[in-house]
């Protein structure tokens, strides 16, 4: 059974605009889902003053492409979500991190296009039994799914049977719903029901309420919430809501005349996750809530997800400056372009942002540097670096930077293997004279330059034999690049001049 839907409806006005109106979220309790809700509940209490230390959570997202592997969500997207959500759960101490470190990459039409068909449902099992054991599994889809009764276009859902999570990949681009649809549906994984439990496939629709029980059978809460522990959502800090966010005009205080059967007003909180308001800046879990999430994140239903793993939780600075090539330069080569840049303290992996025109590319990496290959010639590139760990992804990207790529083809032959060690010494240098010694089994002839962060080659030519020494170079102070080829392939060496 899917759960915890979410929808925005999309209504054609005037001049054909489409614009962003209401949303809707269908979500009836399970037998199995009530009582497990019911038993997180009744536990409650054993976590109200339960000392917050900091809990940490593995994630592993699975951004889900077409079969040929288009279209899949940007990383910087998913890293995005990752901040959000630990901004949404800081409270409890709950602190999310990527599993492995890696994202899981899925080239599948049938879960791209409609995860929510039992084909779909069949494969992302598979997916997650295979790669996402041990954690919370979320899955980033192309289209989640329709909207109930054929109203609109599903943003995101809670698969209970299958303990998953799916987001469809274009709230990950929004900042208004990447703030708000996964920690709704993260809501629901911790067993919550909506605020307005009851009302969730049929909204109020403005006529009086008369009936003591709502559309779909739940008992309806009342406004001075004497009923709150047996009606709506059954948590007595949310105040009544019979789903007055749909339709309504973002989250403007409401003031829409919904009165309970005893004739008084309703007064919903429009901030709270679990709500259907649209636009907060600020949502949040009420207390009630927090205490009912800390019991199911404790229950044995969620064992799998309390690892002793620690990531590390030091704060990471943004990459002040850029190594190589240096700002507004022009490599030698366009096919053999080294990248590097400042570390960053804490910072486990770097993500590269590298565009040329309107292409963007994104590149992963461990390391403080790139070698890239598969750049053109004579083109303008600019790139810009994000720093970020397993845990702390909300870092900012660098400044920009940019260069030019040279029109000299570096002859790099990726099939081959170069079969060649080249040490250099002493390095760091004085700046003056610099020792390579060659060794491989075959008697090649081998071209060395040696050029700096700019790109200005400042010594090359022809050699076959095994030790060289360049002489008379009067090198200042830095970072310089050595090249040393041949009809096998390319060794890049990094030599520092004190």
């Amino acid at each position: 059974m899917k759960n915890g839907f979410l929808f925005i409806v999309f209504f054609l006005l005037g001049h054909c605009c489409l614009t962003a109106q209401s949303s809707q979220c269908g979500f009836d309790f399970s037998e199995s889902q009530l009582k497990h809700f019911l038993s997180n509940k009744k536990g409650k209490e054993a976590f109200k003053n339960r000392s917050q230390e900091t809990v940490y959570i593995p994630v592993k997202f699975h951004t889900v492409a077409d079969v040929e592997g288009e279209g899949r969500v940007r990383f910087e997207n998913v890293l995005d979500q990752l901040c959000a959500i630990n901004e949404n759960f800081q409270d409890l101490g709950f602190r999310f991190y990527l599993k492995d470190g890696t994202v899981n990459e899925v080239n599948d039409n049938t879960i791209y296009n409609n995860p929510s068909s039992a084909a779909g449902t069949t494969k992302m099992a598979g997916v997650k039994s295979q790669f996402g054991k041990n954690a919370l599994n979320i899955f980033v889809t192309d289209n989640a799914g329709q909207g109930t009764n054929g109203l609109g276009t599903t943003l995101g859902y809670y698969d209970f049977n299958q303990d998953l999570v799916v987001l469809k990949k274009s709230t990950l681009a929004n900042n208004v719903q990447v703030r708000f649809v996964l920690g709704h549906e993260l809501g629901h994984f911790f067993s919550l029901p909506h605020t307005f439990n009851g009302w969730d496939a049929e909204p109020w629709d403005g006529e009086p309420v008369t009936s003591n029980f709502s559309p779909g059978g739940v008992l309806n809460e009342l406004a001075d919430s004497s009923n709150c522990e047996n009606a709506g959502d059954m948590i007595c800090d949310t105040p009544a809501d019979y789903n007055l966010g749909f339709g309504w005009d973002g989250c403007r205080e409401y003031d829409g005349g919904c009165m309970d059967p005893n004739g008084e007003l309703l007064d919903p909180d429009q901030s709270n996750f679990m709500g259907y308001f649209l636009g907060c800046d600020d949502y949040f879990f009420s207390e009630e809530q927090k205490s009912i999430i800390e019991s199911d994140y404790f229950s044995p239903r969620r064992a799998y997800l309390r690892t002793s793993f620690r990531p590390a939780d030091e704060e990471i600075e943004p990459v002040a400056k850029a190594v190589s090539p240096a700002d507004d330069s022009t490599t030698p080569f366009f096919n053999g372009v080294h990248m590097e840049w400042e570390p960053s303290e804490n910072a486990t992996h770097y993500l590269v942002e590298l565009t040329q025109a309107l292409f963007k590319f994104y590149y992963v990496t461990e390391q403080p540097s790139l070698f890239l290959t598969d750049l053109k010639a004579d083109k303008n590139y600019r790139w810009k670096v994000k720093a970020f760990s397993v845990l702390n992804t909300c870092t900012d990207y660098s400044s920009s930077f940019s260069f030019e790529t040279g029109d000299l083809s570096s002859s790099i032959d990726e099939e081959k293997v170069m079969d060649l060690e080249v040490n250099v010494f002493p390095n760091p240098f004085d700046g003056n004279f610099l020792n390579i010694e060659l060794k491989n089994s075959l008697k090649n002839e081998h071209y060395i330059e040696l050029y700096d962060i700019n790109g200005r080659i400042l010594s090359s030519g022809y050699y076959t034999q095994n030790i060289i020494k360049l002489e008379n170079l009067d090198l200042r102070t830095g970072l310089y690049l050595l090249n040393i080829k041949n009809e096998n392939g390319i060794v890049t060496k990094k030599i520092v001049v004190e």
